[in-house]
């Protein structure tokens, strides 16, 4: 493994805790309770599952079809290949 792939992984570890640490401050403040590393994660999916589930429901909602979802999200998935692109590698590590 490089040493810059050192730097990457331990950035994103470094980067997750921080986010989940935040995120169980806020949770503490909220239900007024010791909470957990564990129980943050877990809220963190339930939340970002529930706004998935949302989306998908609302795009039901609008009748989009499946393959023009998928064409969308597709689109996105390309835009971002082409930002890395243009983005300075020393911005990406």
């Amino acid at each position: 493994m490089s040493a810059t792939a050192l730097v990457r992984f331990w950035s994103l570890a470094l980067l997750a805790s921080a986010c989940l640490d935040e995120e169980r401050v806020r949770l503490q403040a909220s239900w007024q309770r010791h909470v957990t590393s564990g129980e943050t994660r877990r809220e963190l999916q339930r939340l970002h599952r529930r706004a998935f589930l949302l989306w998908l429901q609302q795009r039901f909602r609008e009748a989009i079809k499946t393959n023009h979802v998928l064409r969308r999200e597709t689109l996105m998935r390309f835009s971002v290949a082409q930002l890395e692109q243009t983005v300075p590698k020393a911005l990406l590590f």
